[in-house]
């Protein structure tokens, strides 16, 4: 499941609104039932864990479950997370490169 491992530290609003998408999209999938109860559990367990710190699971996520919901086929996820991942890069670069930094800013 990708995205499991990967988290923000911070609630990504993206995220939420993959999470509807993919409420909306339960069609008796057992992966959709499955990744929620994950999704739950994972995050409960990281809270116990880190009481001081809020984790919570990146877009990947939900885009993952998005697409097994609508029934893309498996060997195109791989080129989509990149194509994606690319585009995020280029615009990170670009306003950067347009704000002169040699870095993000923390």
């Amino acid at each position: 499941m990708s995205g499991i491992s990967l988290t923000y530290r911070t609630r990504n609003p993206r995220a939420d609104l993959l999470r509807e998408n993919v409420c909306d999209l339960k069609t008796g999938s057992n992966r959709i039932a499955f990744a929620e109860v994950m999704d739950r559990d994972v995050l409960d367990a990281l809270s116990d864990q880190s009481p001081d710190r809020h984790l919570g699971n990146n877009v990947e996520f939900y885009t993952a479950l998005v697409m097994d919901g609508i029934v893309l086929p498996r060997d195109l996820f791989p080129p989509k997370f990149a194509m994606v991942r690319v585009i995020g890069w280029c615009g990170h670069n670009r306003g950067m490169s347009v704000h002169c930094l040699t870095a993000l800013p923390n």
